[in-house]
Protein backbone atom coordinates (compact mmCIF):
# COMPACT_ATOMS: atom_id res chain seq x y z
CA UNK A 1 0.00 0.00 0.00
CA UNK A 2 1.22 3.46 -0.90
CA UNK A 3 1.21 5.65 2.22
CA UNK A 4 0.62 8.73 0.13
CA UNK A 5 -2.84 7.43 -0.81
CA UNK A 6 -3.94 7.43 2.85
CA UNK A 7 -5.89 10.37 4.27
CA UNK A 8 -4.16 12.66 6.76
CA UNK A 9 -6.17 11.26 9.68
CA UNK A 10 -4.79 7.74 9.17
CA UNK A 11 -1.26 9.01 8.63
CA UNK A 12 -1.41 10.94 11.91
CA UNK A 13 -2.37 7.69 13.64
CA UNK A 14 0.59 5.88 12.10
CA UNK A 15 3.03 8.63 13.06
CA UNK A 16 2.11 8.23 16.74
CA UNK A 17 3.65 4.73 16.78
CA UNK A 18 7.06 5.89 15.55
CA UNK A 19 9.87 7.53 17.48
CA UNK A 20 11.11 11.04 16.82
CA UNK A 21 14.26 9.71 15.12
CA UNK A 22 12.33 7.26 12.93
CA UNK A 23 9.94 9.97 11.80
CA UNK A 24 12.71 12.29 10.65
CA UNK A 25 14.63 9.47 8.94
CA UNK A 26 11.62 8.02 7.15
CA UNK A 27 9.50 11.00 6.15
CA UNK A 28 11.24 14.35 6.45
CA UNK A 29 12.05 15.88 3.08
CA UNK A 30 9.95 13.45 1.00
CA UNK A 31 7.51 16.11 -0.08
CA UNK A 32 5.68 19.15 1.23
CA UNK A 33 2.71 17.11 2.47
CA UNK A 34 4.79 14.87 4.72
CA UNK A 35 6.80 17.82 5.99
CA UNK A 36 3.54 19.56 6.93
CA UNK A 37 2.22 16.40 8.63
CA UNK A 38 5.45 16.00 10.60
CA UNK A 39 5.38 19.62 11.71
CA UNK A 40 1.80 19.22 12.92
CA UNK A 41 2.68 15.94 14.66
CA UNK A 42 5.61 17.49 16.53
CA UNK A 43 3.50 20.53 17.37
CA UNK A 44 0.98 18.24 19.09
CA UNK A 45 3.19 15.46 20.46
CA UNK A 46 6.54 17.19 20.80
CA UNK A 47 10.08 15.86 20.48
CA UNK A 48 11.10 12.80 22.47
CA UNK A 49 14.87 12.32 22.72
CA UNK A 50 14.73 9.30 25.03
CA UNK A 51 16.62 6.22 23.77
CA UNK A 52 17.92 8.00 20.67
CA UNK A 53 21.32 7.38 19.11
CA UNK A 54 23.93 10.12 19.25
CA UNK A 55 24.02 10.26 15.45
CA UNK A 56 20.27 10.75 15.15
CA UNK A 57 20.28 13.32 17.95
CA UNK A 58 23.06 15.34 16.28
CA UNK A 59 21.35 15.14 12.89
CA UNK A 60 18.04 16.41 14.25
CA UNK A 61 19.72 19.23 16.18
CA UNK A 62 21.81 20.31 13.21
CA UNK A 63 19.35 20.09 10.34
CA UNK A 64 15.76 19.83 11.57
CA UNK A 65 15.31 21.43 14.98
CA UNK A 66 16.34 24.97 13.89
CA UNK A 67 13.41 24.95 11.45
CA UNK A 68 10.74 24.08 14.03
CA UNK A 69 12.21 25.24 17.35
CA UNK A 70 9.55 27.88 17.95
CA UNK A 71 6.69 25.46 17.25
CA UNK A 72 7.67 22.53 19.48
CA UNK A 73 5.14 22.19 22.32
CA UNK A 74 6.66 19.25 24.23
CA UNK A 75 10.28 18.25 24.85
CA UNK A 76 11.73 15.14 26.51
CA UNK A 77 15.43 15.12 27.42
CA UNK A 78 17.09 12.09 28.98
CA UNK A 79 20.51 11.34 30.41
CA UNK A 80 19.98 7.60 30.83
CA UNK A 81 22.75 5.10 30.15
CA UNK A 82 21.90 5.05 26.42
CA UNK A 83 21.78 8.86 26.11
CA UNK A 84 24.52 10.15 28.44
CA UNK A 85 25.32 13.88 28.56
CA UNK A 86 22.38 14.67 26.30
CA UNK A 87 21.80 18.07 27.89
CA UNK A 88 25.46 18.95 27.29
CA UNK A 89 25.22 18.09 23.60
CA UNK A 90 21.89 19.90 23.35
CA UNK A 91 23.51 23.10 24.62
CA UNK A 92 26.62 22.45 22.54
CA UNK A 93 24.48 22.64 19.42
CA UNK A 94 23.67 26.21 20.40
CA UNK A 95 20.17 25.70 21.74
CA UNK A 96 18.70 27.34 24.82
CA UNK A 97 15.29 26.56 26.20
CA UNK A 98 14.22 30.18 25.81
CA UNK A 99 14.22 29.57 22.04
CA UNK A 100 11.33 27.10 22.44
CA UNK A 101 8.75 29.86 22.73
CA UNK A 102 5.83 27.49 22.10
CA UNK A 103 6.92 24.92 24.68
CA UNK A 104 4.13 23.81 27.01
CA UNK A 105 5.60 20.65 28.50
CA UNK A 106 9.17 19.77 29.58
CA UNK A 107 10.37 16.39 30.84
CA UNK A 108 13.85 15.72 32.23
CA UNK A 109 14.66 12.07 32.85
CA UNK A 110 17.58 10.30 34.56
CA UNK A 111 19.56 13.48 35.24
CA UNK A 112 22.26 13.03 37.89
CA UNK A 113 23.48 16.63 38.24
CA UNK A 114 21.43 19.15 40.19
CA UNK A 115 23.53 21.96 38.69
CA UNK A 116 22.53 20.85 35.21
CA UNK A 117 18.87 20.68 36.23
CA UNK A 118 19.08 24.18 37.73
CA UNK A 119 20.72 25.53 34.58
CA UNK A 120 17.97 24.14 32.36
CA UNK A 121 15.12 25.18 34.65
CA UNK A 122 16.48 28.71 35.01
CA UNK A 123 15.72 29.12 31.29
CA UNK A 124 12.10 28.12 31.83
CA UNK A 125 11.16 31.53 33.23
CA UNK A 126 11.52 32.80 29.65
CA UNK A 127 8.92 30.33 28.33
CA UNK A 128 5.53 32.09 28.34
CA UNK A 129 3.50 28.93 27.64
CA UNK A 130 5.13 26.32 29.89
CA UNK A 131 2.41 24.65 31.98
CA UNK A 132 3.73 21.10 32.56
CA UNK A 133 7.02 20.02 34.13
CA UNK A 134 8.21 16.52 34.96
CA UNK A 135 11.48 15.49 36.61
CA UNK A 136 11.54 11.72 36.32
CA UNK A 137 13.92 9.34 38.08
CA UNK A 138 16.55 12.03 38.69
CA UNK A 139 18.92 10.71 41.37
CA UNK A 140 21.66 13.24 41.98
CA UNK A 141 23.71 11.04 44.29
CA UNK A 142 26.84 13.17 44.33
CA UNK A 143 25.24 16.59 44.71
CA UNK A 144 24.79 17.84 48.26
CA UNK A 145 23.40 21.30 47.57
CA UNK A 146 20.98 22.94 45.22
CA UNK A 147 17.67 21.23 45.93
CA UNK A 148 16.25 24.28 47.64
CA UNK A 149 17.27 26.28 44.56
CA UNK A 150 15.57 23.94 42.09
CA UNK A 151 12.35 23.90 44.13
CA UNK A 152 12.23 27.69 44.31
CA UNK A 153 12.94 27.96 40.58
CA UNK A 154 10.01 25.63 39.88
CA UNK A 155 7.69 27.51 42.23
CA UNK A 156 8.69 30.75 40.49
CA UNK A 157 7.53 29.63 37.03
CA UNK A 158 4.55 31.92 36.36
CA UNK A 159 2.35 29.63 34.21
CA UNK A 160 3.20 26.20 35.63
CA UNK A 161 0.06 24.15 36.38
CA UNK A 162 1.19 20.52 36.53
CA UNK A 163 4.39 19.47 38.31
CA UNK A 164 5.68 15.93 38.88
CA UNK A 165 8.88 15.59 40.92
CA UNK A 166 10.73 12.30 41.16
CA UNK A 167 14.09 13.67 42.24
CA UNK A 168 16.45 12.75 45.05
CA UNK A 169 19.62 14.58 45.99
CA UNK A 170 22.46 12.73 47.74
CA UNK A 171 21.14 11.16 50.95
CA UNK A 172 18.10 13.43 51.10
CA UNK A 173 15.07 11.86 52.81
CA UNK A 174 12.56 14.69 53.09
CA UNK A 175 11.17 17.09 50.53
CA UNK A 176 12.46 20.65 50.84
CA UNK A 177 9.60 23.11 51.07
CA UNK A 178 9.57 26.13 48.73
CA UNK A 179 10.26 29.60 50.06
CA UNK A 180 8.40 31.36 47.26
CA UNK A 181 4.68 31.20 46.52
CA UNK A 182 3.31 29.67 43.33
CA UNK A 183 -0.13 30.96 42.39
CA UNK A 184 -0.28 28.76 39.28
CA UNK A 185 0.50 25.17 40.37
CA UNK A 186 -2.71 23.15 40.68
CA UNK A 187 -1.48 19.56 40.33
CA UNK A 188 1.54 18.31 42.26
CA UNK A 189 3.11 14.85 42.52
CA UNK A 190 6.12 14.30 44.78
CA UNK A 191 7.66 10.84 44.75
CA UNK A 192 10.97 9.30 45.80
CA UNK A 193 11.19 11.47 48.94
CA UNK A 194 8.86 11.96 51.90
CA UNK A 195 7.05 15.03 53.07
CA UNK A 196 6.89 15.35 56.82
CA UNK A 197 3.23 15.41 57.77
CA UNK A 198 3.61 18.69 59.64
CA UNK A 199 4.53 20.31 56.32
CA UNK A 200 1.05 19.88 54.78
CA UNK A 201 -0.20 23.35 55.83
CA UNK A 202 3.02 24.99 54.65
CA UNK A 203 2.94 23.21 51.29
CA UNK A 204 -0.58 24.48 50.64
CA UNK A 205 0.32 27.91 51.98
CA UNK A 206 3.04 28.26 49.36
CA UNK A 207 0.84 26.63 46.71
CA UNK A 208 -2.51 28.27 47.47
CA UNK A 209 -4.32 27.05 44.34
CA UNK A 210 -3.23 23.41 44.70
CA UNK A 211 -6.18 21.14 43.82
CA UNK A 212 -4.50 17.74 43.44
CA UNK A 213 -1.66 16.39 45.54
CA UNK A 214 0.00 12.96 45.54
CA UNK A 215 2.92 12.11 47.78
CA UNK A 216 4.53 10.15 50.60
CA UNK A 217 4.13 11.26 54.17
CA UNK A 218 5.91 10.41 57.37
CA UNK A 219 3.55 11.23 60.22
CA UNK A 220 6.25 11.55 62.85
CA UNK A 221 5.93 14.88 64.67
CA UNK A 222 2.60 15.46 62.96
CA UNK A 223 1.52 19.08 63.14
CA UNK A 224 -2.24 19.35 63.03
CA UNK A 225 -3.83 21.60 60.42
CA UNK A 226 -5.43 24.55 62.18
CA UNK A 227 -6.75 26.62 59.25
CA UNK A 228 -9.03 25.55 56.38
CA UNK A 229 -7.40 24.51 53.10
CA UNK A 230 -10.14 25.24 50.60
CA UNK A 231 -8.22 24.60 47.37
CA UNK A 232 -7.68 20.85 47.94
CA UNK A 233 -10.05 18.66 45.91
CA UNK A 234 -8.09 15.42 45.42
CA UNK A 235 -5.48 13.85 47.69
CA UNK A 236 -3.56 10.63 47.05
CA UNK A 237 -1.42 9.98 50.12
CA UNK A 238 0.94 7.19 51.09
CA UNK A 239 1.56 7.16 54.84
CA UNK A 240 4.61 5.45 56.30
CA UNK A 241 2.98 5.91 59.69
CA UNK A 242 -0.47 7.28 60.45
CA UNK A 243 -3.08 7.55 63.18
CA UNK A 244 -6.86 7.94 62.80
CA UNK A 245 -6.88 11.46 64.25
CA UNK A 246 -4.49 12.59 61.50
CA UNK A 247 -6.96 11.54 58.80
CA UNK A 248 -9.79 13.16 60.73
CA UNK A 249 -7.80 16.38 60.97
CA UNK A 250 -7.22 16.43 57.21
CA UNK A 251 -10.89 15.82 56.43
CA UNK A 252 -12.08 18.46 58.88
CA UNK A 253 -9.90 21.20 57.41
CA UNK A 254 -10.36 20.48 53.68
CA UNK A 255 -14.03 21.38 53.13
CA UNK A 256 -13.93 20.98 49.34
CA UNK A 257 -12.16 17.61 49.29
CA UNK A 258 -13.99 15.25 46.93
CA UNK A 259 -11.60 12.33 46.65
CA UNK A 260 -9.16 10.90 49.19
CA UNK A 261 -6.95 7.90 48.49
CA UNK A 262 -4.85 6.60 51.37
CA UNK A 263 -2.08 4.02 51.03
CA UNK A 264 -0.61 2.63 54.23
CA UNK A 265 2.33 0.43 55.09
CA UNK A 266 1.50 -2.71 57.07
CA UNK A 267 2.67 -1.19 60.32
CA UNK A 268 0.61 1.94 59.69
CA UNK A 269 -2.75 0.31 58.97
CA UNK A 270 -6.03 1.66 60.32
CA UNK A 271 -8.59 -1.10 60.91
CA UNK A 272 -12.15 -1.17 59.59
CA UNK A 273 -13.76 0.01 62.82
CA UNK A 274 -11.47 3.03 62.93
CA UNK A 275 -12.29 3.88 59.30
CA UNK A 276 -15.99 3.62 60.07
CA UNK A 277 -15.55 6.10 62.90
CA UNK A 278 -13.53 8.46 60.66
CA UNK A 279 -16.13 8.39 57.88
CA UNK A 280 -19.00 9.07 60.26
Amino acid sequence: MDLETLPDELLFGILEFLSTAHLFRAFYGLNRRFDTLLLEHFRIHGLDFRSISQHDFDTICLYHLPLIVGQVTSLHLSEAYDTPEQAHYFLEHGFALRQFTGLRSLSLQHFISIKKINKILSECCHLPNLTHLKLDDCHCWFDHTGEDTVIDIIWSLPKLIYCSLNIKIADQVHFTLPTVISFSIKYLIISCVQCLAWSIPYLFEYTPHLRYYKGYFNALNYGFISSPISSAITLDLCFLSVKPNMIENILEHMPNLRQLTVHMKDEACIDGHQWEHIIR
